[in-house]
């Protein structure tokens, strides 16, 4: 029997239901990081399974326990590699090759507004942006896929 459904399985005992309304009153139905009422409970870790004292898990309301769920996986998709060089790739580019055009095609905005110099940035300007889309459809993507494979998991948080 794989972990996953030995958890499923410890999540509908007897021993779980009580401790788990233990755990509620402990946190007297109370969120335990909003003011909402807490209906659910989240393990902080699972080295104790089935051997839990209160401090092993707090009561949270569905929107913080999805919410702390979400956050998980945001630090392990910011710790893969392809994402790590996706996000410093587009970075670079923003900051080293866009955001410097920016600037001058603004000034060149104004040069035009003002003096009825030609303004000639347009085409270049568009390409920027189209390169900058790209990256973040790929970030995007990688979002996505990452997501995809680990909403299986995502109830047992390892």
């Amino acid at each position: 029997m794989d972990y996953k459904t030995k958890y499923k399985e410890y999540l509908k005992s007897n021993h779980w239901r009580e401790f788990r309304q233990r755990v509620l009153d402990f946190w007297s139905n109370q969120c335990a990081l909003c003011p909402c009422l807490a209906k659910e409970v989240h393990h902080r870790h699972y080295r104790s399974l089935g051997k839990e004292v209160l401090t092993d898990c707090i009561a949270l309301c569905r929107v913080c326990h999805e919410r702390h769920h979400q956050s998980l996986l945001e630090l392990r998709l910011s710790t893969l590699p392809e994402y790590k060089a996706l996000t410093s790739e587009r970075h670079h580019f923003y900051w080293n090759r866009y955001e410097p055009f920016r600037i001058e095609h603004e000034k060149a905005i104004d040069d035009y507004r003002f003096y009825r110099k030609p303004f000639i940035h347009a085409q270049e300007l568009l390409w920027y942006y189209k390169k900058i889309n790209q990256f973040d459809i790929k970030i995007e993507q990688l979002r996505k896929d990452f997501f995809n494979c680990t909403t299986t998991v995502l109830e047992l948080d390892l």
